[in-house]
């Protein structure tokens, strides 16, 4: 009886030693997730789930550069300009942007605009490494990306990422994005 009281305490008392323990893995797997999340979103030019996936300090911050991405009227003077800025337009975005600014229909616009930003810019996370999760509210991660524009050679860049755990999930919350 003696025996099993005593085993039966140990492993109580182990267990609240190794909860943190495996915790911590789930806070890690997470923000990998969240990683993920922000570089399809990206991709996707999906400004909202930008907007969803930034800590609320910074979140009108990063929905206005991820919005700074898509061209506007003034990006479209003549066709042949857009083939500068945008050397990956296909045919059938440049059919539809046109018919936009002929029909002066802003939210078809928007969405060729949307379309030309896919054709030609392209982000991968390559790494992700050295996550940190500190109190389980806050984390920092060194994210690896590669990031094409156009026909330009492939950018690579290693930077730290904050995230905040706000509203029930992890959320990217840099000042400034730090690039090494």
């Amino acid at each position: 009886m003696k025996r099993t009281l005593v085993v039966t305490a140990a492993a109580a008392a182990l267990a609240t030693f190794v909860a943190p323990i495996a915790d911590a893995a789930p806070n890690r797997d997470a923000v990998t997730e969240h990683v993920r999340a922000w570089e399809k979103a990206y991709n996707d030019v999906d400004t909202n789930k930008i907007g969803d996936l930034t800590c609320d300090k910074y979140r009108d911050r990063e929905m206005a550069n991820n919005e700074s991405r898509i061209p506007t009227w003034d990006d479209f003077v003549k066709p042949s300009d857009l083939y500068a800025k945008f050397p990956k337009l296909s045919q059938g975005t440049l059919d539809q942007l046109l018919d936009a600014a002929k029909r002066k229909d802003a939210a078809a616009f928007r969405q060729a605009s949307v379309q030309v930003v896919r054709e030609n810019a392209h982000l991968t996370v390559t790494n992700i490494d050295k996550i940190n999760v500190i109190e389980a509210k806050n984390a920092t991660a060194t994210v690896t990306t590669s990031s094409v524009w156009g026909n330009d050679a492939p950018k690579t860049t290693t930077s730290d990422w904050y995230l905040t755990y706000e509203r029930d999930a992890w959320h990217y919350c840099n000042p400034v994005l730090t690039v090494r």
